[in-house]
């Protein structure tokens, strides 16, 4: 049974009012905020965050069958179009 955490995004000021709740899996942060999946993993590590949003944990998610968020050559297309319009 696999295990994922769940992830709140957050505004990165000293306020962190959230934005978006319950997002299954660093996949799920990296969709949302139209970034690569090794860099929010390597700020989810570090604490670090460049930007308007950060993402924290906020609790364990476990299912017998495990989700998606999107295809990995549909991830591409997002990253691309968002950067390159």
């Amino acid at each position: 049974m696999p295990i994922v955490k769940l992830y709140t995004i957050v505004t990165n000021d000293k306020y962190e009012f959230p934005v978006a709740f319950d997002l299954i899996g660093a996949k799920s942060v990296a969709d949302y905020m139209g970034k690569k999946i090794g860099t929010v993993r390597k700020n989810i590590c570090s604490g670090i965050w460049n930007g308007k949003y950060k993402a924290i944990p906020s609790g364990i998610y476990t299912t017998t069958e495990f989700e998606k968020s999107l295809k990995n050559s549909e991830r591409c297309k997002r990253y691309y179009w968002k950067k390159h319009g």
